[in-house]
């Protein structure tokens, strides 16, 4: 909001905005020159210039065919269903995004191609948009040339290129065996780390020590010292970590129930958060469960939820699954029972970066 402001000031125009908020939160609130916050999307007037809001603003009937231009940002974020229902408000659409970035948790049950994003639904097998369909916007001004290659040919149908300026910036280490630009593999040594690796986490947390005070130039010519604010840690999604990032809401955080296979049986049978699960978890729902995997061991022991969340006010199942993957029969056999007998259960999706 402020940078619209800002160019608009820029440019010497003058509008009239209003961003939707949400009552009691201060961090959705925008008072500016041009644009006003409104907590209510009924008192939205839709005599002005121009509206922020989120997909239930804009699938409100109060702005049904009410705009000329709807722009939705981090569109390979956004769920196809939520763009179909933001466009009964608008006479265009334009989407602005990347669908190779992580996507939305979704929950549910979604089949077909009804979980993708909007950009992946309508991309379908092109890694970027064609001429034809889109813009592509082709430069990167993160990435060196050397990395910017390789990401681009693996990525990007060798379509994106680094901006001049990338080249400019450069780093120079000294004592520590990492180069000064480049992608680097670095093996580590571990056995039966199904859901975590303590020793990759070493030899993170070691390159991270390393690199903090080394020297950064910019592209001004400008040398400083590295600091947190320059690292970027970035992996593949652990599902169990993935889970406990989901599962932390507003009214508290919540934890999780899952045997990995690495610890023995009995004991954690035995440990406290299983009874505290058994505590927590309604008798005539165990009993059910229980008694559904009894009825035929052979087809029902198999397919059940990957987890089990709970908190003080809620317990729930969660089965995990990438973005394009199928929801196995057994699964969807549980599923579907889950559902009839009113278990809460519900479907996430993630996409590794």
């Amino acid at each position: 909001m402020e940078k619209v402001e800002s160019v608009a000031a820029e440019k010497g125009v003058h509008f009239h905005g209003i961003k939707k908020a949400s009552s009691g939160n201060d961090e959705t609130i925008f008072d500016g020159q041009f644009i006003r916050s409104e907590t209510k999307t009924d008192n939205m007037s839709l005599g002005a210039d121009l509206f922020a809001g989120t997909a239930w603003t804009f699938a409100s009937p109060h702005f049904d065919g009410q705009l000329d231009y709807l722009f939705i940002d981090e569109a390979g974020q956004v769920a196809t269903a939520n763009v179909v229902a933001m466009a009964t408000a608008t006479k265009n659409i334009i989407l602005v995004g990347d669908q190779m970035q992580l996507g939305q948790p979704i929950q549910g049950t979604h089949p077909g191609e009804a979980g993708l994003s909007v950009l992946e639904f309508l991309l379908g097998d092109h890694s970027t948009i064609p001429a034809e369909r889109g813009i592509f916007l082709g430069q990167t001004r993160r990435m060196r040339p050397s990395i910017c290659q390789f990401i681009s040919d693996a990525f990007y149908d060798g379509r994106l290129t680094a901006h001049e300026s990338t080249a400019e910036r450069s780093l120079d280490l000294q004592g520590i065996d990492l180069p000064n630009e480049g992608i680097v593999m670095i093996s580590a040594e571990h056995e039966g780390c199904s859901q975590k690796s303590v020793e990759e986490g070493e030899i993170i947390k070691a390159k991270y020590d390393a690199l903090l005070g080394q020297e950064f130039t910019d592209r001004d010519g400008t040398t400083r010292p590295i600091t947190e604010d320059d690292i970027l840690v970035v992996r593949s999604i652990n599902l169990s970590d993935f889970i406990n990032q989901q599962i932390k809401r507003s009214e508290g955080t919540w934890t999780r129930l899952i045997y990995n296979g690495d610890q023995d049986m009995l004991a954690y049978a035995k440990s406290e958060i299983v009874q505290d699960f058994l505590q927590r978890i309604d008798s005539d729902t165990f009993a059910k469960i229980v008694y559904r995997i009894a009825q035929n061991p052979n087809e029902n022991r198999s397919g059940v939820s990957d987890f089990i969340i709970w908190n003080d006010d809620e317990l729930r199942m969660v089965e995990v699954k990438k973005v394009r993957e199928q929801v196995r029969e057994s699964q969807l056999n549980w599923l579907s029972w889950m559902i009839d007998e009113n278990i809460p259960v519900e479907i996430v999706r993630v996409k590794a970066v």
